[in-house]
Formats: C-alpha cells, structure tokens, sequence
C-alpha cells in the first residue's frame, strides 16, 4: 500500500494477486495443484481490519482447504504470523502460516477446521471433563515455549488500554452508558494496587493475550483442540491467560451451562493445566487469577459499553470485577 491509499484492504480480495501468492507458497499434498478459488468477504472490525477468506479445491483431494488473508491499519501481521509459526511448531495448533507479505503487511494463513469451543457450547454438544482436561494441557504447553532469541514480542504492561484499547471513555458523554466510567476506572485502580500488595511469580511466559472459548477449536470427527488468534500475544505471568479464560468461559457460558457445572468445569481446568506445569495452587496464585479475571471482566465491561443496548450486561461485568476483587482482599 502506498500513502495515497486509504485503507480499504480491497488487495485480499484480488483474485489473480491471491491466486499468485498461495500457488507459490500453499503446500497441497501429494504434489496438487490450485483447481478452485472462492474468495469471500469477512470483515473484522470494518474500520481497522479486514479478512477474507479462501475456500480452495485442489487436483489432489477432494478435501476443501480453508485459508485466510488479512490485513490490519496498526501493522501487527508479523508479529502474529511468527507467534502463530512458534504456536503450530509446537502442537498448539493447526492454524498454519502461509506467507507474510512485507511490503503490503498481508498475513496468509490455513484455518482449522472445527467447531469453536464457545459455538460448541451453545449448540449443547457434548462437553465432557477430557474435553476441558484438554484445553488445560494445551495452554500448559502454550506457556512452556521456549521463547526464540530472535523472536520480539512485547511484555504485558497493567495500564488502562489494557481495557479500553480503543479509548471509548476518551470523551465525557452525556449517553446513559457513561455513567459506568468512574467506576470502571476506580475498580482498575484498584486493581493496580491490589497487584503491588500481591506476590507473585515473576517468571514472563509466551502468553496468548485473550485465551477465550471463542479462540480454542474443536476439530471435527475428533476432540483434537486447537489454540487460535495470536493478534494479542504477549510476555507475561501465566496468571493472565488463566484468568481471563476463567472469566469468559462463565461471562460467555452461564446461559447455557448452569453455574456449578461452569465452577466443576473450571477445576477441571486448573487441575490439568497445573499437574502439566507441574505447579502446586496456593493462596497467592489463586489471587493473582482474581485479579486478571477482575482484569477481564472490566475489559468485557468497556466492550459491551462501545455496542447498543448492552448496559446490562457491561453491569453484570462490572459486578463480576467487584466480586474477584473482593475475594482477593477477604484473603488478608
């Protein structure tokens, strides 16, 4: 893109620039070729990214690849398609990089092809404790990466853009809605001091940022999980993937799990992830989960506060912060 291009990201779905890059770099088995390219548009947030997706038939199987393009204004497509190279290297998952194009900032990649943990939950399919053993294994082995020296990725940082990236509350409004924005500012405040008066362990991990049901797949015709959307990763205690996985998988579930399977589910969880890292749970790390589930939940807050008629539910969210930061402070 040059300077005199707005951002429109229309080059992802130039069939013939598409076509050039995945014959080149797309590995089909058994020495296939291209025979079909339909491209699709899919928006990510209609402003500052765009995404379009490849549906491809090759000469080899009869099997539809799914593949992917995407291009973003804030110029992160690097960063993520090394995390995600590191993330499938290591069995993370099956999302495979295909190609970065620098000069346009393109990042090309292979889908995987499942059902999303959150989508399975909604549509009532079977969850069963392997399951969600599972999905702490595998955010257990995200965790033990070792991380390249030559691989840049920036360190978690606890300041307010961590929930409000988009800066939503940098105007007072007189929209209902705003009457949320002293609060949710007192209770990241509080949360700040609450992390100072908390030890810790200060060991940094290869951290995914924004480890939710949405982003964990469950392949079809199997329960094989994939970790998915490395836009976020980050250096960081372990604590903050734990915590925010936590917090969405109740905030996202509780409709359609009643709420002692959703607590059964997330011990599970821990268990697993635990006896993987070979870590013994104490007093200080079960605060320091509170903390990044508070974290989160102020993060869910100021997003539903940017959408319509999602006031109630932004409260529910606020008073969910409340209650983990109440349990961190009853621990004194």
């Amino acid at each position: 893109m040059t300077n005199d291009d707005s951002f429109n990201g229309n080059i992802i779905f130039d069939k013939d620039y598409v076509l050039v890059i995945l014959e080149k770099y797309l590995p089909i088995k058994n020495g296939g070729k291209i025979s079909d390219l339909k491209i699709e548009k899919t928006n990510l947030d209609k402003i500052h990214s765009f995404m379009a997706k490849y549906l491809i038939k090759s000469t080899s199987s009869i099997t539809e690849l799914l593949a992917y393009g995407v291009i973003r204004e804030e110029k992160t497509n690097l960063l993520i398609y090394e995390s995600m190279k590191l993330a499938n290297k290591n069995r993370i998952t099956k999302q495979m990089p295909i190609y970065y194009d620098k000069h346009n900032d393109i990042l090309f990649y292979l889908g995987v092809q499942g059902t999303e943990l959150l989508q399975y939950i909604q549509e009532n399919l079977a969850i069963n404790d392997q399951l969600i053993k599972d999905i702490g294994k595998k955010l257990a082995m995200l965790h033990i990466i070792p991380i390249p020296v030559d691989f840049y990725v920036s360190e978690f940082k606890l300041v307010y853009s961590t929930i409000d990236p988009a800066n939503i509350f940098s105007d007072k409004k007189t929209d209902e809605k705003w009457q949320f924005q002293d609060k949710i500012k007192n209770l990241f405040t509080k949360i700040v001091v609450l992390k100072d008066r908390l030890p810790s362990d200060k060991t940094i991990c290869f951290s995914h940022g924004d480890f939710h049901p949405g982003n964990v797949i469950v392949e079809r015709g199997n329960t094989t999980i994939s970790i998915i959307d490395y836009s976020s990763v980050c250096l960081a205690n372990y604590c903050l993937d734990l915590g925010i996985f936590l917090q969405q998988l109740q905030f996202m579930c509780e409709k359609f799990i009643p709420q002692d399977e959703i607590m059964r589910f997330q011990k599970i969880f821990l268990e697993s992830y635990f006896e993987k890292r070979k870590i013994e749970m104490d007093i200080s790390i079960r605060n320091n989960i509170y903390l990044f589930q508070a974290l989160s939940s102020l993060h869910v807050a100021v997003f539903l506060l940017s959408t319509d008629n999602k006031e109630d539910l932004a409260n529910r969210s606020i008073s969910q912060a409340e209650e983990f930061l109440e349990n961190i402070i009853h621990s004194f």
